[in-house]
């Protein structure tokens, strides 16, 4: 468990690095949905075929909506009955509870922001038309 006093007297940051990956997991995949997007969608032109995007889309959705159950679960098992004042003196307890929030509104934002890339595949065709050679 941790022990504010003893982490100040030995001088050690508190670990946070699991929890600034669950801040920043839906950016993550939003970004690799966006690039690897770029690859798809010449294989969907290729072969005629949607599903890459389909597919992509999925990943990055179950890595968001991962990254949303995560943060809500660890939000609450840090979290006591007590509510936690933003004025509160532990700084560990503050730092976890700001990237618990945060990590739960930016994985919503950027669930959103997949769901929208994957739906709207849905009714573009897989060659855009500019891309498909002369007659």
């Amino acid at each position: 468990m941790y022990n504010a006093e003893q982490n100040a007297n030995a001088n050690v940051r508190p670990n946070t690095s699991r929890w600034i990956l669950l801040f920043f997991i839906g950016m993550v995949a939003w970004t690799v949905q966006l690039v690897v997007g770029y690859v798809a969608g010449g294989l969907a032109c290729s072969i005629n075929s949607r599903m890459p995007f389909f597919a992509l889309s999925i990943g990055g959705l179950l890595v968001a909506a991962v990254g949303i159950i995560l943060s809500v679960r660890t939000m609450r098992r840090e979290g006591s009955n007590d509510a936690v004042s933003l004025f509160d003196t532990d700084r560990e307890t503050t730092i976890k509870t700001f990237l618990g929030i945060g990590g739960v509104i930016l994985n919503s934002y950027f669930l959103a922001l997949i769901l929208f890339t994957g739906v709207s595949a849905a009714f573009f065709p897989a060659c855009p038309y500019i891309s498909m050679p002369l007659p």
